[in-house]
């Protein structure tokens, strides 16, 4: 395959992403000899004795797909004839005959361990023998092991083979190959990359692609951002089925970006998705209905959607229960199985769930500082960046008279301060420079030795709230943010 520019241009994008969906002109298929043409017809009608007797009489005469089919007979618990070891036999000799699709009928088998106890060093074998007969399922298959195994890992590895995959125009090992990409795993980070997969899985009627092609559009990621095209990417994925564009849809239909803004289209769509068992679309339908966005206001029918999207692992729901719980919304207030909620919550690293623990924790009749900042700062380390202002001003002792001398970090306010700002949480920098705020002299002095250690201040570091301090105090601001 030949190689494309990672300098993608929106139209062309988007033309060849819409030639997909048009129907492309394809080579008439080939004339099927009697026995499938008789075979198929009694599996239509349901008859599989007769259609597995048409199966048999044309393996006897050589015929390679029919032990493939026999194969397929004997492995599915729904036409009586299940048994594994005859559809392993069928399967061996439908390869011998040359049959390519059984050996990645073996290799998933193997791959599953449902049938036959797992074995995914033999389910590779099996991937590897049809890949190199120019098989991109094969190496399709042999990257999914590569990917999630949990003895065979490497991410690495799963890349290689994904692109042996696409080179040889396996559609869906580009949306996968794409996603790795996207996050960084088995290499850099490149969203150009990403994206030119993304489009070569769309050419190629992938679903999956279509859907993170929606993304790239919505995110502006190697592209100009565009949430109308992110749409009309996200409904054709949806018609592929792939549910979780439904979710993505959701909440542009929600944010009102390349639609106009429709609660209740919104929350259709993700009923839609929840049903389909997505636990993120789950835990937001919960939301919907504890808010009334979209649907009739059924805080109690809210609640029972967090506690399954919670049974499933969302640490989302495990939150939004803590807060329900605290505030009596759907459920009884309880103050305690509030703090239980929110803690497992922060334990599987939520951020608002630590710094809302940092903040429990400032109302408890002994508070422990050391506790309380640690709570602040995996907040913020985890991405919820306003934490930094709490731990600059716990350090600083700003609200806090009863605090102690020896409990005051002035360095690592200095350092939270700036994390704060640039960060955007523009409220930092607006307290530190009000006098009536009380942040005390040694906090300002810390904040202006770091200033002029980056060359941000040329003034004392003494405790003056001077204009000069105000102006290089804002210079950590984004520029949209200082503007």
């Amino acid at each position: 395959m030949k190689s494309r520019s990672t300098s993608l241009n929106l139209a062309v994008l988007l033309a060849l992403v819409a030639l997909v969906s048009s129907g492309q002109d394809a080579d008439p298929p080939e004339e099927k000899p009697l026995w499938q043409v008789e075979y198929e017809a009694a599996l239509a009608e349901q008859d599989f004795d007769k259609a597995y007797g048409f199966a048999e009489v044309a393996a006897a005469d050589g015929e390679a797909l029919a032990m493939q089919q026999l194969g397929a007979l004997h492995l599915s618990p729904l036409h009586g004839y299940e048994d594994i070891e005859r559809a392993i036999e069928w399967f061996e000799k439908a390869i011998e005959a040359g049959d390519k699709a059984s050996l990645n009928e073996l290799g998933s088998l193997y791959a599953s361990g449902e049938q036959v106890p797992l074995d995914e060093q033999k389910a590779i074998g099996y991937f590897r023998q049809a890949a190199e007969q120019g098989d991109g399922y094969g190496y399709y298959r042999i990257g999914l092991i590569q990917e999630s195994s949990e003895t065979l890992q490497d991410f690495e590895a799963a890349r290689a083979s994904y692109q042996q995959a696409v080179d040889l125009g396996y559609a869906e090992a580009a949306g996968m190959l794409g996603v790795m990409y996207r996050q960084g795993r088995g290499g850099e980070v490149d969203q150009s990359k990403a994206a030119e997969l993304f489009l070569i899985g769309a050419e190629g009627g992938d679903s999956y692609s279509t859907m993170y092609l929606g993304k790239v559009f919505e995110e502006g990621n190697a592209v100009e951002e565009d949430a109308e095209k992110a749409v009309a990417l996200y409904e054709r994925a949806i018609e592929g089925g792939e549910v979780k564009a439904a979710l993505w849809l959701a909440k542009l239909y929600e944010f009102g970006r390349g639609v106009e803004r429709d609660l209740e289209k919104a929350y259709s769509l993700l009923a839609a998705a929840s049903e389909a068992g997505l636990i993120e679309a789950i835990y937001w339908r919960g939301i919907y209905l504890q808010q009334g966005a979209g649907v009739e206001k059924d805080a109690e029918s809210g609640i029972a959607f967090l506690q399954l999207a919670y049974e499933q692992g969302s640490v989302e729901a495990t939150y939004a229960l803590g807060l329900s719980y605290e505030n009596g919304d759907g459920v009884d207030e309880d103050a305690g199985l509030a703090r239980r909620f929110i803690e497992v919550a922060a334990e599987s690293g939520h951020a608002r769930a630590n710094y809302k623990l940092g903040l429990i924790e400032m109302e408890s009749e002994t508070v422990d500082l050391a506790s309380v900042r640690e709570r602040f700062k995996t907040a913020a380390e985890s991405g919820f960046a306003y934490a930094w202002h709490e731990v600059a001003k716990n350090c600083a002792g700003v609200g806090l008279p009863e605090i102690e001398e020896s409990q005051l970090d002035f360095e690592t306010a200095a350092v939270a301060v700036e994390k704060a700002l640039v960060a955007g949480v523009g409220e930092t920098g607006l307290e530190l420079t009000d006098p009536d705020e009380g942040w005390p002299a040694g906090a300002i002095v810390a904040i202006k030795k770091r200033l002029i250690d980056q060359g941000r201040y040329e003034g004392e570091p003494d405790a003056e709230l001077t204009s000069a301090f105000v102006e290089a105090v804002a210079s950590w601001l984004p520029t949209e943010a200082a503007d």
